[in-house]
């Protein structure tokens, strides 16, 4: 593996604890980097480029450390990579001169962090990558929810959305039926078997779950 593992690399590790990957082109760099960034309660990996990251690393990391030592456009090139495949992870940028140009710039794109090589200290940059690797963890618990809910929604008929978009906006029952054209009865099978599909137990369950997980389908004019 090319990715230099500063701990010890097993694949249960990747699981077991967070994982930090530094990237630098020079390989020197590559190990004062990983030494001050270190923890025991993470999994330190090294790459060179971002290529050799995204070639070598399946799991999604907590965090990414890019080292970018001269003009170029790496961190662009790693940004677009990791949103290809869908990644959460938060990137802290090391800039060799780093400018308020590149910094704005860094941030615009997505940077959690911006530092010059040369003036950020031990101190910083560990309360910066355990911050990213917090928020990291937090992005992909909420994809997670996010992809869940998505489940559970495909499992509703049309006709159960249809009586679920007027239940979150909290028409009665009986107003229900008349919008819809069906009876009372048919309104309160729908919302039972919406209940049973969604795991919930009341309509308060039921209208956090959805507006919690940014449902917008229900704001559709109904035909």
């Amino acid at each position: 593996m090319n990715g230099d593992p500063h701990n010890d690399f097993a694949p249960e590790n990747v699981v077991e604890r967070p994982c930090v990957c530094v990237i630098d082109e020079y390989a020197e760099g590559r190990r004062e980097w990983a030494e001050r960034v270190n923890d025991p309660s993470r999994l330190l990996l090294e790459f060179a480029t971002p290529l050799s990251l995204f070639s070598e690393l399946v799991e999604e990391p907590a965090c990414i450390v890019m080292v970018q030592r001269a003009a170029g456009d790496g961190y662009a090139e790693l940004l677009r990579e990791c949103k290809r495949r869908n990644w959460t992870t938060e990137i802290v940028l090391l800039a060799a001169n780093a400018s308020i140009e590149l910094a704005v710039q860094a941030m615009r794109r997505g940077a959690f962090h911006v530092y010059d090589v040369e003036t950020v200290t031990d101190a910083e940059l560990a309360a910066t990558i355990h911050a990213a690797a917090a928020t990291s963890g937090a992005n992909r618990a909420l994809r997670q929810r996010h992809g869940e809910f998505n489940r559970l929604m495909a499992n509703l008929s049309s006709r159960e959305r249809d009586v679920l978009r007027l239940v979150i906006i909290g028409m009665p029952n009986k107003q229900i039926a008349r919008q819809l054209g069906i009876s009372i009865r048919t309104v309160e099978d729908r919302r039972r078997n919406i209940y049973h599909k969604l795991g919930v137990d009341t309509a308060v369950q039921l209208v956090t779950l959805v507006l919690a997980n940014d449902w917008t389908d229900w704001q559709r004019p109904q035909t």
